[in-house]
């Protein structure tokens, strides 16, 4: 999960890069990779194991692959900005959680 959280941001913040320097076509790859990972996520999510936490992660989860659809489609990078600056505070929590998870005994 880690990973995925990783490399949602990472794509993210690559396609932000690319459509700051007007280069649309190559950030196209990247805010579609980053909503297939969100998208994943979202299919992840277990409601009859936490339905609180699953509805407000679905909520941001569809939130962020909107924007990023907005942004791949349109080249539109505020949408792109958007996305990250709601997706990284969830990855940041789970990307944390998951290191100490690896360090506990």
């Amino acid at each position: 999960m880690v990973l995925l959280f990783e490399k949602a941001l990472a794509c993210m913040r690559h396609g932000i890069q690319l459509l700051e320097a007007q280069r649309v076509r190559e950030a196209r790859p990247e805010l579609v990779h980053a909503s297939r990972i969100t998208e994943g996520l979202l299919a992840s999510l277990k409601p009859s194991v936490a339905p609180d936490l699953c509805q407000n992660l679905a909520r941001t989860y569809i939130f962020v692959f909107q924007r990023l659809m907005v942004a791949s489609l349109k080249g539109d990078v505020g949408a792109a900005r958007e996305a990250e600056r709601v997706f990284q505070p969830v990855a940041a929590a789970f990307i944390k959680a998951g290191n100490q998870v690896r360090v506990a005994p």
